[in-house]
C-alpha cells in the first residue's frame, strides 16, 4: 500500500486512511481507540471496538501499541517452534 503523506516517523506512512508500516503492515485507526490491524505476514487481523474516555489519548495508544507487540511476539515465539 502506497503511503499518501509523510509522518516523520521512520518506517511509518500515512495515506488513504491508513496508518502504513515498512514491515508490510496497516491499520485503520479511530480517535477513540477503535483499531483494525493488519499483519499479511503473520497473517494476523486484529479488530479493536473501543470507546476511550478522550480522543487519541497517549496512554491509551501506548497501552493498545504494547498490547501489539506483545501479541506479536507471542506469534512469532509460536512459530519459531
Amino acid at each position: 500500500m502506497a503511503s499518501g503523506s509523510s509522518t516523520d516517523t521512520p518506517g511509518r506512512g500515512y495515506g488513504y486512511q491508513w496508518w502504513t508500516w515498512n514491515t508490510g503492515g496497516f491499520a485503520g485507526i479511530g480517535i477513540y481507540g477503535q483499531l483494525i490491524h493488519i499483519d499479511p505476514a503473520r497473517r494476523l487481523v486484529i479488530a479493536l471496538n473501543s470507546a476511550w474516555p478522550v480522543a487519541t489519548g497517549r496512554a491509551q495508544a501506548d497501552a493498545r501499541a504494547e498490547m501489539l507487540r506483545e501479541i506479536t511476539a507471542a506469534i512469532d515465539a509460536e512459530t519459531r517452534r
